[in-house]
């Protein structure tokens, strides 16, 4: 009980003491205290700008800093360019710089695209066409005396002139049509097929046999019922798988091309 009372009255002792010193030293204690105050608001400032806002840079705290260059160095940087320039002038006083050549445009236009009229094949005879192609139209027949469609065309010809192939390829078949009389079907490499008709019996060729172009497979005759008012002729179709196609896209037809 009495080593109770004994530090209850050292307490007090120790209290008294303080309140004493701060009472005769108040002025250091609000010292303290704003300096606490002031370290804890940076301390916030400082955690706030680390968790989200920009750091601080040091460009803004810094004093830029340049190096002044001294007289002598400004004169002799001015005495270097003024002698480059005076070289430069004497350079120029003694020689004459050729001219830089101009490069002009060029106008020459672009060669015109032939047409493919020397791509065409060689008609079989020399001669000029008397009847076109037709099939989405009619065309009068002189021999029959109506109109109808017309699968090639009718190149004229004497008799007897000789008829030669296209191109090459193989005679799938010899045979005489009702209406167009002998005729020789030809079918080519490239898959087209030719059939020339209104020829002369007997033409020299047979079925199976392989032709070169500008091989004689025949001969200009009268054989065509259907054409027979019509001067002498070759009768010619040509197709693209087995649709009929105009021969006046594929071939030229002028005279005196027989090769």
């Amino acid at each position: 009980m009495a080593r109770k009372n004994t530090m209850s009255k050292r307490l007090k002792r120790i209290k008294g003491n303080f309140m004493s010193f701060c009472r005769e030293r108040k002025g250091y204690v609000l010292s303290i205290a704003l300096l606490l105050g002031v370290g804890l608001v940076s301390l916030l400032v400082f955690k706030n700008g680390t968790d989200g806002g920009e750091a601080p840079t040091h460009e803004a705290s810094q004093i830029d800093m340049h190096v002044i260059p001294t007289q002598e160095v400004l004169d002799v940087s001015a005495n270097k360019d003024q002698n480059l320039s005076q070289a430069v002038d004497e350079a120029l006083k003694t020689q004459t710089l050729a001219p830089i050549p101009t490069l002009m445009p060029d106008f020459t236009q672009a060669p015109e695209k032939k047409s493919n009229a020397g791509e065409k094949l060689v008609s079989p005879v020399s001669g000029e066409v008397i009847w076109g192609y037709a099939v989405d139209s009619l065309i009068f027949s002189r021999t029959l005396s109506q109109w109808m469609t017309h699968c090639g065309v009718d190149i004229a010809s004497p008799k007897g002139s000789e008829v030669r192939a296209l191109e090459n390829g193989h005679i799938e078949n010899v045979y005489t049509d009702d209406l167009l009389g002998v005729s020789v079907v030809l079918v080519h490499e490239n898959g087209m097929m030719s059939v020339y008709a209104n020829l002369k019996e007997e033409p020299p060729v047979k079925e199976g046999q392989l032709i070169k172009k500008r091989d004689v497979i025949g001969y200009v005759g009268d054989t065509a019922i259907s054409e027979c008012g019509d001067e002498s002729h070759l009768h010619l179709e040509l197709y693209k798988g087995d649709l009929p196609v105009d021969p006046s896209d594929y071939i030229r037809f002028d005279k005196g091309n027989i090769e």
